[in-house]
């Protein structure tokens, strides 16, 4: 990956991926500081536990969503 995305990017411009069963997701940008990414989980479908460099920050549209940060989960 570079080091940043281009500076102007459209959602119908960016392709969705298939990250692993259930998931999808659509960089809408991104540096060395942050990242922002669109990303859909089915019913029933679990994330994984991993790490990066940016700052992230979440925004549920719909359903809930746990998310755990240095042993601590939050809904």
């Amino acid at each position: 990956m570079k080091a940043a995305s281009d500076i102007f990017l459209f959602g119908d411009d960016v392709d969705i991926e298939n990250v692993q069963e259930g998931i999808k997701r659509q960089i809408l940008g991104y540096n060395h500081e942050i990242m922002v990414v669109k990303v859909w989980f089915e019913a029933g479908a679990e994330g994984y536990q991993h790490e990066h460099r940016h700052s992230q920050s979440t925004y549920i549209v719909s359903g809930e969503f746990d998310v755990t940060i240095d042993g601590v989960t939050k809904r």
